[in-house]
């Protein structure tokens, strides 16, 4: 596993963008910019982990792009653990698909 995600995966879920403060905004980002595809199973199941009640300013969506990056995905194991609304947002693209 990469080091920026074993990092990301310290720093757990996102929280709701009203709960952030800035610095732990600029952390998560230089951190999740910092992550090129593709992703491994394991990573993409730790970066799946970090998705929160919202879109986290574009880190949701960040982490949605990568791992529909993956030649592997959809996996199931991972999609089970995405939070709302975040699951429902990935499986309503993948039947578009």
């Amino acid at each position: 596993m990469r080091e920026a995600v074993r990092q990301l995966s310290t720093m757990g879920q996102f929280p709701a963008e009203s709960n952030a403060d800035q610095q732990q905004v600029e952390r998560f980002e230089t951190l999740l910019t910092s992550v090129a595809p593709p992703l491994t199973i394991e990573e993409a199941g730790v970066l799946a982990g970090l998705l929160g009640p919202d879109e986290f300013f574009g880190g949701g969506w960040t982490i949605l792009h990568l791992l529909e990056s993956m030649p592997e995905w959809p996996i199931d194991d991972v999609l089970r653990r995405i939070a709302q609304p975040w699951q429902d947002r990935m499986r309503n693209r993948l039947k578009k698909f």
